[in-house]
């Protein structure tokens, strides 16, 4: 604010400034605990990857058997 430079902080002030420094603070946590929930996710996905792959392999095959017998009543 203009005029303020140079005079000495009131109580006020320092309580503001102490409030900041909290809030600053707490979103900084905030934070970790935001990028620890997302990492933790991604961990999961990445753990659970061999049970995606083991169902997409079962629905090409389902896939690749309803072909052959459609296959097979085009060639009656």
């Amino acid at each position: 604010m203009a005029g303020m430079e140079g005079r000495r902080p009131t109580e006020p002030d320092r309580d503001l400034e102490q409030i900041i420094a909290e809030t600053e603070a707490y979103l900084s946590e905030l934070k970790s605990e935001l990028q620890r929930r997302r990492a933790e996710a991604r961990a999961a996905e990445i753990d659970d990857l061999e049970t995606h792959l083991a169902n997409a392999r079962v629905k090409w095959d389902e896939l690749k058997d309803f072909l052959e017998v459609v296959l097979q009543e085009l060639k009656r």
